[in-house]
């Protein structure tokens, strides 16, 4: 699955969760309810999600609707229960997009070992180590043993500017200080990449804006 299709599923995914936890509070009754600072009073809970669907009322009003019997205390666990549901489902969702990202990461991987053992790879790193004359271009001192990839835009159809001549050294102090940029490129495409994290922020915004 590309990742235009899986994020169209993951939205849907997302609309079907959100209208499942759309509660219209089919059934409500009147609820004593004790606050935190120990205050007392009184509202009306629905008992599907179990939130609160009214504003406080006063204690002579309550017992007067409730034919002057003290209402039933607010059920705290039916509302907490609704809303783990609730969070396990989105978290299920949003865990979807984790393994596809796993998976294109070991697929990306898996392709990438294969490309360095090709007749192309070879011929690309053997012209980028002439042009340097085998000698480091990050220091400019040792020889040059790896051909480093600035980027994988490109990635099995590189520009030889995109491709330096690196010693050992150099090679593993540019992944310690870029390990973080080029893990996100081996996700895809650079415009790809923000399109994804644009996609990622919108659906975890929807997701909080449900959860108020």
């Amino acid at each position: 699955m590309n990742k235009k299709d899986f994020f169209e599923k993951m939205e849907q995914d997302y609309e079907l969760h959100k209208k499942k936890y759309a509660c219209a509070h089919p059934k409500v009754e009147l609820r004593k309810r004790t606050k935190k600072n120990k205050a007392i009073s009184y509202v009306m809970q629905c008992l599907v999600c179990g939130k609160a669907t009214s504003r406080d009322i006063t204690k002579e009003t309550a017992f007067l609707n409730n034919n002057n019997i003290e209402p039933e205390p607010f059920d705290e666990n039916l509302k907490a229960n609704w809303e783990n549901s609730r969070n396990k489902e989105a978290n299920l969702i949003l865990g979807k997009d984790k393994q596809e990202r796993e998976a294109r990461r070991a697929k990306f991987w898996q392709w990438y070992d294969n490309y360095l053992n090709t007749q192309e790879w070879q011929k690309k790193r053997k012209l980028v180590l002439e042009r340097a004359n085998h000698t480091c271009e990050g220091c400019g001192i040792n020889s040059a043993e790896k051909v480093h990839h600035l980027t994988y835009r490109h990635k099995g159809h590189e520009f030889l500017f995109e491709l330096i001549a690196v010693c050992n050294e150099c090679h593993d102090r540019i992944h310690e200080e870029h390990s973080k940029k080029e893990i996100e490129e081996l996700e895809d495409l650079i415009e790809e990449e923000i399109h994804w994290l644009f996609k990622v922020m919108q659906f975890i915004k929807k997701l909080n804006c449900c959860c108020i």
